[in-house]
């Protein structure tokens, strides 16, 4: 048995040179994601990645990022982002979705993954 998702749709708006997309549901934010594209480079960083608990496990998290991913393409942008290192469930997740660990740039505490 499929599981449908519905939404309102991703409500895009720039700040500070960065561009963020909220998934909203009729009128409660179930996930939010921001995306800056870097203008000097061919970077695109991910931060504020959120899925409200009581939403996590029906499949939004990943339509949100595959919209960030998309638009990162389009762009010609690498996604990049940060993942605190206890975070297993995280970092299993970017995986699945193709994100590497770039050990150069992590610390004892947070690894800096990269889509390549």
């Amino acid at each position: 048995m499929s599981k449908t998702i519905e939404y309102d749709g991703i409500v895009m708006e720039t700040k500070d040179g960065g561009t963020r997309y909220t998934l909203v549901k009729i009128h409660n934010t179930f996930g939010t994601l921001s995306l800056y594209l870097n203008k000097k480079d061919d970077t695109a960083y991910i931060s504020d990645f959120y899925v409200t608990e009581n939403h996590r496990g029906k499949g939004l998290g990943t339509l949100l990022l595959k919209k960030a991913l998309f638009i990162c393409d389009s762009q010609k942008k690498k996604a990049e982002l940060h993942v605190v290192r206890d975070n297993t469930r995280a970092i299993t997740f970017y995986k699945r979705l193709g994100f590497k660990e770039d050990k150069a740039h992590s610390t004892a505490y947070v690894l800096k993954m990269v889509m390549e």
